[in-house]
């Protein structure tokens, strides 16, 4: 089997859960873990042999999804070598898009950017804010794609990208400088081993940055600059590091146990989750309520529909999401016209994002980032003729 990219969302689904299922099993044992209001009902359900039972059907999952025959996909060589000359001809684009995704966050979070009162305070139309939203991981593949000709641009795409998310308390943050390897792989430039190490050793630094700004008084960058000084340079923030991990990251295998426990999730409500459609037509805000743990705790997609089918749900819903987020990146990279590059950095953006949702959140929450990843599949092979011609 190729380790090609269409599988990279997929794989990322069963690496978080090998990880951190024996980080789960430390963390339980610690007297602090989950100490802090809602979290602690999740920890508390915590079994050691549901838990290997279910990170182990997530494994075959995964392997199913991973194994099954779709179609040559490309490897991150073949991807460097085919978009090093679309990248060149297309660089306006490229640039132009970045500077769209920059005006669309600005006009999203406005003045709460800076500072404001509640987190997640946003001063634009909501279709504004969802767009940039699900384009600001793009940014950062932007600025990796276009380094190679505008090196003063990639660096600003770079720094802007980092202040919108760090401005906004985002874990996307922690994923940044991945994010910008991908665009130099899509821009046609290898990025050595070592390289993707500091983009992981950077995430997990990271991690505990947004997680402690989030529990601030007030919220934006301001406030944030001065709470993160004091995280970075106190004597505790390398142990932070790990508990946060453990806390935060290592909670999807918690969460998948409480959540197949859930006995009141019925399929008339996955369905409504799955639905396309605005919310107000598929009745999700009367149901909404009742499929989360708490306000801040979404339920685990894969734990819902283990709530309903068991190892079955589990397993069919891990082999469902990887065989269709591989079609639409499969498709994108079958693309041989110039727009492909910058088609393909989104709909890997989009699949990882996608794959993280996946672990953490609801099945809502994941769907509407697939569901752009198939839009995007969608229009890019409609339009693929006449951008041919």
């Amino acid at each position: 089997m190729r380790l090609t990219i269409d599988r990279l969302p997929v794989l990322i689904v069963g690496l978080l859960f090998l990880v951190c299922l024996p980080v789960a099993e430390w963390a339980v044992g610690q007297p602090s873990v989950g100490a802090a209001g809602p979290f602690l009902k999740v920890w508390r359900v915590y079994d050691h042999d549901a838990a290997v039972r279910l990170v182990a059907a997530i494994v075959v999952g995964v392997l199913v999804a991973l194994v099954l025959p779709l179609g040559r996909g490309l490897t991150p060589s073949e991807i460097t070598e085919r978009t090093r000359e679309p990248v060149e001809l297309l660089m306006p684009v490229w640039i132009g898009l970045g500077l769209v995704i920059i005006v669309m966050n600005a006009l999203a979070k406005g003045r709460y950017l800076f500072y404001a009162t509640a987190y997640l305070m946003t001063t634009g139309p909501h279709a504004v804010v969802v767009a940039s939203s699900a384009l600001s991981p793009l940014l950062p593949m932007l600025s990796g794609m276009i380094g190679r000709r505008h090196r003063a641009l990639s660096a600003l795409f770079l720094v802007v990208s980092c202040a919108f998310m760090f401005g906004s308390g985002t874990r996307v943050l922690c994923g940044l400088v991945i994010l910008h390897l991908l665009g130099r792989v899509l821009g046609g430039r290898p990025v050595p081993w070592w390289g993707w190490l500091a983009g992981i050793a950077f995430a997990l630094l990271a991690l505990p940055v947004p997680l402690h700004n989030r529990g601030q008084a007030t919220h934006g960058i301001t406030p944030y600059t001065g709470a993160t000084i004091d995280l970075l340079t106190g004597p505790d923030y390398l142990s932070s590091v790990w508990i946060s991990f453990a806390e935060n990251i290592a909670f999807i295998v918690p969460l998948v146990i409480y959540c197949t426990s859930v006995r009141w999730i019925s399929l008339d409500q996955l369905l409504v989750e799955v639905n396309p459609l605005p919310s107000g037509v598929t009745g999700w805000p009367q149901i909404a309520d009742s499929m989360r743990v708490h306000d801040y705790i979404p339920f685990s997609a894969v734990g819902e529909w283990g709530s309903l089918w068991g190892i079955a749900g589990v397993i069919g819903s891990v082999v469902v999401f990887g065989l269709l987020t591989r079609l639409c990146l499969l498709s994108l990279g079958r693309c041989t016209n110039a727009t492909m590059p910058v088609a393909l950095a989104a709909g890997i953006a989009l699949g990882i994002i996608a794959a993280v949702q996946f672990c953490e959140y609801n099945t809502r929450m994941t769907m509407r980032i697939q569901e752009f990843l198939v839009v995007l599949a969608v229009v890019e092979r409609i339009a693929r003729p006449s951008i041919d011609a």
